[in-house]
């Protein structure tokens, strides 16, 4: 999987401050997306332990309690399975302090 940026402090996205995740790749290309930078599965950085452990280091602040999986599209093929690891980890590791959006 590739990303595009984990942004931390959002509160577009979730019910409070929120870490957002946004995937890279998206192959549905909505007219009108707002996150056409997000669409090309080649772009963006490549996901691996590095980056998540600055997801978990963002998501470790007290005041932080929403992870928002955006996109691109975070359930296309060569997504889905690092976001399901991810999420598992995430509900593992933070029970219900972390609601997953």
């Amino acid at each position: 999987m590739r990303y595009s940026l984990i942004e931390e402090y959002n509160i577009q996205n979730g019910v409070s401050a929120t870490v957002s995740l946004w995937t890279q790749g998206c192959p549905i290309r909505c007219k009108g997306c707002h996150n056409q930078h997000t669409w090309n599965f080649d772009g963006g950085k490549e996901w691996n332990d590095e980056a998540l452990n600055e997801l978990l280091f963002k998501l470790n602040k007290p005041f932080l309690k929403d992870l928002a999986i955006l996109g691109g599209e975070p359930l296309a093929p060569q997504n889905i399975d690092d976001v399901i690891s991810i999420c598992k980890l995430i509900k593992m590791d933070y029970g219900d302090k972390v609601n997953i959006f």
